[in-house]
């Protein structure tokens, strides 16, 4: 009998899991699952503006691990930007609308070449059972069975506040989705409260002002505003790396960071060398640390490892800091203690750490950029909320993702059942970093060859 998988999700991940395993098996059939009719860009890489840029240059978004010339590659023979030359694309910032037409793409390929090996279902998956050799995966008008299934969910909603009165969140003025904001719902010329100063933040004003949404915006989160820009440095600091010893130990490696970033900083260079040398190893390193380093690391050094890892492109923060100039945005260091909606609109308490008091301001409508939901009990997605008490999936380290087997990214459970994999931001307890580029690519790769080694294994004996 031909074996078939289900993969839950058809961003990124779900899509190029789909390409790795049709191009390298005869028989498997493939059942990708999908709210949208749109395969390949997923939230990502479907913005709202076509003004939104990647955070990462185009010389460094191929799909493919093997060919990390592929995104540019097709730049240049789409002929997308006429007038530069190829080391010029391959050195800029493209739009994320872009980069989805690009997977978009590859994804039509792929229906030519295996389309009738593919089967997309434009549907919410409500639940997954699991019996001896397979799955059932149902949706809400028909029940699909698979001996394999992956998860590829992709980033969940941001957590809502933590507040005492939680009517506010019913208001059709506060919008817990950053990624599909109803423009036309908010006014032209009133205030503006953005929660979290992350990169979503900064897509989110851009998109507004877009929109002609002209009034002042303020900003709140627990450390404000720190995001850098990437900086084109041609400088090697080798020597300055090589020292590094990664012993796995958190207060060691911090210390031998920081050190690294004084001498650089010396230099007047850029940190960008840094960060590259520590990005392919990030997991690999968090899975070395104990319980408490990690609970450490998320509670007092990851927003400074946001700064250094994030950046923005040049002309992003450019207008950014524009915005601050002409006093258009308004970014606080604080914690937000209390939003009530009244005929003036939303009344927002906050203690303001800079002047160390408590202030309240008045804004039409309030937007959650803190970022996406990581805790999966606290996710509003059904399946997942349904998997979690079936205890098919368990909560991972930290409360991040679920738990897995980094060997071969089978999801762990109390009922030892296999061929249930995760992939992206599910596994971010086990790698941390797990919703880039990056990391997406090596992991869909690697799952396909652990299904690819079970068939084999499967069809030998």
């Amino acid at each position: 009998m031909k074996s078939s998988i289900g993969i839950i999700g058809g961003g990124f991940s779900g899509c190029m899991l789909a390409y790795h395993l049709l191009e390298n098996t005869k028989d498997l059939q493939v059942v990708i699952f999908n709210k949208s009719s749109r395969i390949g860009p997923g939230l990502a890489y479907e913005p709202q503006s076509s003004t939104m840029l990647l955070n990462v240059k185009a010389g460094k978004m191929s799909a493919f691990p093997a060919i990390p010339t592929d995104f540019v590659d097709w730049l240049t023979k789409e002929n997308i930007f006429p007038l530069n030359t190829r080391e010029e694309i391959t050195d800029s910032f493209v739009s994320r609308e872009l980069y989805g037409y690009y997977l978009d793409q590859i994804w039509q390929n792929i229906l030519q070449i295996h389309g009738a090996r593919i089967t997309e279902v434009i549907n919410e998956v409500i639940t997954i059972s699991n019996r001896i050799d397979s799955f059932t995966i149902e949706t809400k008008t028909k029940v699909y069975t698979v001996q394999y299934c992956v998860l590829a969910t992709g980033n969940e909603k941001p957590r809502n506040p933590f507040l005492s009165d939680k009517a506010f969140i019913s208001s059709q003025n506060y919008h817990q989705n950053p990624w599909a904001i109803p423009t036309e719902k908010i006014h032209d010329t009133k205030p503006i409260l953005i929660i979290g100063t992350g990169l979503t933040m900064v897509d989110t004003i851009h998109y507004l002002r877009e929109k002609n949404k002209n009034g002042i915006i303020y900003c709140i989160s627990p450390h404000g505003f720190k995001i850098l820009a990437h900086e084109n440095s041609i400088v090697s600091y080798d020597d300055i790396l090589e020292k590094i010893q990664l012993s796995g130990h958190l207060a060691d490696l911090l210390a031998q960071f920081n050190s690294a970033k004084k001498e650089i900083q010396k230099r007047k260079g850029s940190l960008d060398a840094l960060i590259n040398f520590f990005r392919p190893i990030t997991g690999i390193i968090w899975q070395g640390f104990t319980p408490y380093e990690k609970n450490f690391f998320l509670e007092h050094l990851r927003h400074k490892w946001g700064v250094a890892r994030h950046r923005l492109p040049p002309i992003s923060f450019q207008k950014i800091n524009k915005e601050i100039q002409d006093k258009k945005l308004n970014i606080n260091a604080g914690k937000i203690k209390e939003i009530i909606e009244n005929e003036s609109g939303l009344n927002v308490r906050y203690f303001d750490n800079a002047k160390n008091k408590e202030l309240s301001l008045t804004v039409s409508c309030v937007i959650n950029c803190t970022g996406p939901e990581g805790d999966v009990s606290k996710m509003k997605n059904g399946l997942l909320l349904n998997l979690l008490k079936k205890g098919l999936i368990e909560s991972g380290p930290s409360n991040l993702g679920v738990q897995v087997s980094v060997n071969d990214m089978q999801i762990k459970n109390t009922h030892n059942i296999k061929k249930l994999y995760a992939i992206g931001n599910l596994l971010r307890g086990e790698l941390w970093e797990s919703t880039a580029v990056n990391e997406l690519r090596s992991q869909t790769e690697k799952v396909a060859q652990e299904i690819i080694r079970t068939e084999k294994t499967k069809n030998n004996c």
